[in-house]
């Protein structure tokens, strides 16, 4: 069974229920709702038996039965613990490299994960994946004091700074804990200010940042504004000032090790505020919008793509925690590169615009590395100036919803950049069932209230049930638009009494068996959008998925079909048929 997003697991799922009658061997079939066929687990499997959430659904599983927990949702069983394969000193196979996996339902493989560049990888993740990431045991960033970042003459450049007072000895650069600005030595900008290495760059092109080696200089009036260790870019010059006017500040001398001899030390204010803003125009998304999901690590979306699905926004999955717990595409491509910026630029360039979405169902949103919330809220703002996006959304579910200091850690993060990006849209989505959130859920919103956090927008998955609908509500056009009603229910009894909602399906064959959204569904739901005005966006999971589909590709059922699930709706459809539906929001 794939998960969420539509991953093939590496066997066939199979069902089960009770224990009784003939043995039946791991990863095959043993019960579920009019199952009439073997119903026991041969040795060395367990059965998870009366899963709460998907009585048609079961499996023999090789390994030890997992405690499980009552709060469940989306067709995904909750356990308290992390794998049905030993690990950490007990692990079977050859080493595998950073984020394959390692575990989960149905995996049979190496459950070892090799060390990479001095870090340590362990086998971690949810019930049904579990890949290479990151030991949690790993040393804070934050061990050094070396920012690497072109020093000039010009006036207020801002550097990312930290108290930290330990001496420096290597050359690895800090996660700012906030922003100052650098006196100068002179009131003038020099399109190559003296320091700085490069032809003069244009406004808002990259000058700075981890793994950035083109030109440090940028033309005149514009400087080298450092919004984090991973990203700079020249922006035009702030008004001079004397020294910063940030209070409570300590000092603290930085040696660059990497600036030109003629700049090599730097006298920088730092402060305990959060780290500031780049403040480029912001353009939120309009009252009603449809943005489907787009996974980049799929083929790039095309402005002919966005045409042909008459859609004006798409929401760019995942930025997550990479190696060095820096933002990074997927875990495969940093920030700091050039991927996916041709694409953005063509869809900009058209008219169009994106969102970008932090978390989902795989790898670690950043928030579960990073534990200070300050380097948090500036890992988030180097996303957002690197793509200049006025829309972000953070996807939290799985196993991740249930990382409560994480939550809180996110929650100030992200109080942190509304303030210090005014008119940024900030969504958040979480997983649904008809009745509308779990008590997980709940309770990560509630969080977010306590901490001051706006949310502009509420998006539910709708997608993944495992449960059917109440009050008489059928299919699953029947059960979004319940889980709609029943969620918006729930945030004003929390008090987001402003909050708009955004509905999410996974159009076509879902990961839980049976479940089908299909292209009268989707009318359904942007009928029910249409007349209630608390829905402000629609979006699907995902715009690659929305392509078309006929004979083999259509049967669900043919696990060995040539287009996979990840790639198609697996219904019969031409191509862009949901996304032509969904338009008329």
């Amino acid at each position: 069974m794939p998960d969420r997003w539509g991953r093939p697991s590496s066997s066939l799922d199979q069902q089960f229920v009770h224990h009784s009658g003939v043995n039946v061997t791991s990863i095959n079939l043993g019960g579920g709702v009019t199952w009439t066929g073997p119903t026991c687990c041969a040795s060395g499997s367990f059965c998870s038996a009366g899963n709460p959430v998907n009585p048609w659904y079961s499996q023999c599983i090789p390994g030890t039965a997992p405690a499980t927990t009552s709060d469940a949702g989306n067709g995904n069983p909750t356990t308290t613990t992390t794998s049905t394969v030993p690990t950490s000193g007990s692990c079977v196979g050859a080493p595998l490299a950073p984020y394959s996996q390692c575990g989960g339902f149905g995996y049979v493989g190496s459950n070892c994960c090799a060390s990479f560049s001095g870090v340590t990888y362990a086998c971690q993740g949810g019930y049904w994946w579990m890949s290479c990431t990151p030991s949690g045991n790993q040393p804070p960033a934050t061990t050094t004091t070396n920012i690497v970042v072109p020093v000039t003459t010009t006036t207020n450049v801002v550097v990312p700074a930290t108290t930290t007072t330990r001496a420096a000895t290597t050359t690895n650069p800090v996660v700012p804990t906030t922003t100052a600005n650098v006196p100068s030595t002179t009131t003038s900008n020099s399109a190559t200010p003296t320091g700085c290495v490069g032809a003069p760059l244009a406004e808002w092109a990259q000058c700075s940042g981890i793994g950035y080696t083109g030109s440090t200089c940028c033309s005149s009036g514009l400087v080298c504004v450092v919004s984090s260790q991973w990203w700079g870019s020249c922006q035009k010059a702030p008004p001079t000032t004397a020294a910063s006017t940030t209070v409570s500040a300590s000092t603290t001398k930085v040696t660059s090790t990497t600036t030109p001899a003629s700049a090599t030390t730097t006298k920088v204010t730092t402060s305990s505020a959060s780290p500031t803003s780049t403040h480029f125009p912001m353009h939120p998304p309009p009252a009603r919008v449809f943005a489907p999901y787009l996974d980049v690590t799929k083929s790039t979306i095309s402005v002919s793509d966005m045409q042909n699905a008459r859609t004006n926004w798409v929401i760019l999955s995942f930025i997550v925690a990479g190696s060095n717990n820096q933002p990074t595409w997927a875990s495969q491509y940093d920030i700091t590169s050039s991927f996916y910026m041709d694409a953005i630029n063509s869809i900009r360039a058209n008219g169009n615009d994106i969102a970008i979405a932090f978390g989902g169902y795989d790898f670690q949103e950043l928030a579960l590395v990073i534990t200070d919330v300050k380097q948090l809220q500036a890992a988030y703002q180097s996303v957002i100036d690197r793509y200049q996006v006025s829309w972000i959304d953070f996807d939290i579910e799985s196993t991740s919803i249930y990382d409560t200091a994480a939550n809180d850690r996110r929650a100030q993060a992200i109080a942190g950049l509304q303030q210090a990006n005014p008119g940024l849209t900030v969504s958040f989505t979480v997983s649904v069932i008809p009745s509308g959130m779990v008590s997980s859920g709940i309770s990560w919103i509630t969080n977010l209230k306590s901490r001051g956090v706006r949310i502009d927008i509420l998006n539910i998955l709708a997608m993944d049930y495992g449960v059917p609908g109440e009050n008489g509500a059928t299919g699953m056009g029947g059960y979004a638009i319940q889980a709609a009603q029943s969620t918006y229910a729930q945030l004003q009894q929390i008090g987001y009494t402003s909050t708009k909602l955004g509905i999410t399906p996974m159009i076509g064959a879902n990961d839980v068996s049976g479940e089908f959204f299909t292209l009268a569904n989707a009318q359904q739901v942007v009928d029910f959008a249409l007349a209630n005005s608390y829905i402000q966006m629609l979006a699907f999971w995902s715009l690659h998925r929305d392509s078309a589909c006929s004979g083999q590709c259509a049967d669900y059922t043919n696990y060995a079909a040539v287009v996979p699930l990840y790639d198609s709706s697996r219904i019969a459809q031409n191509a862009f048929d949901f996304s032509h539906i969904f338009n008329a929001f």
